[in-house]
C-alpha cells in the first residue's frame, strides 16, 4: 500500500474519493450513469423522497416488474435505508419503476 502525506503527516491507509450520480427513469427505466462506463468500488444506492413507488434493481440486465429486487421503500415522505452493492462499474445498475419518472441517487467510491 502506498503511503499518502497529510500536512505533514504520514498515514499507510488510502482514503477513498466518493463521488455521486442521479438517475431520473424515462418511461419506468433507467441505467446507471446513463450507460456510460464508470468504474467504481462499490456503491450506496437511495431512491430519492417523492418517488410514488418501489423501485426495482438489476445488476449486468435491465430491470423489470419481474427482474431485480426491490429498493427499501417506505413512501414518498419517509426514506428508507440506502442499499450497498460491491460493483465494479456503476452503468452495470439497471432500474425500474412504476413511477415513470423515478430518481435513484448513487453514491459511489471513485
Amino acid at each position: 500500500m502506498g503511503t499518502t502525506r497529510y500536512t505533514g503527516a504520514e498515514t499507510g491507509r488510502v482514503f477513498p474519493v466518493m463521488n455521486h450520480v442521479r438517475v431520473t427513469l424515462a418511461t419506468g427505466v433507467g441505467q446507471g450513469n446513463g450507460g456510460t462506463s464508470l468504474p467504481c468500488g462499490g456503491c450506496w444506492i437511495q431512491p430519492l423522497l417523492g418517488n410514488t413507488a418501489t423501485v426495482r434493481l438489476a445488476v449486468g440486465e435491465a430491470a423489470s416488474a419481474t427482474v431485480g429486487i426491490d429498493l427499501p421503500y417506505v413512501s414518498a415522505t419517509v426514506q428508507g435505508q440506502p442499499t450497498f452493492v460491491p460493483i465494479d462499474d456503476v452503468s452495470k445498475l439497471y432500474f425500474y419503476s412504476s413511477d415513470a419518472d423515478a430518481v435513484i441517487d448513487i453514491l459511489y467510491v471513485g
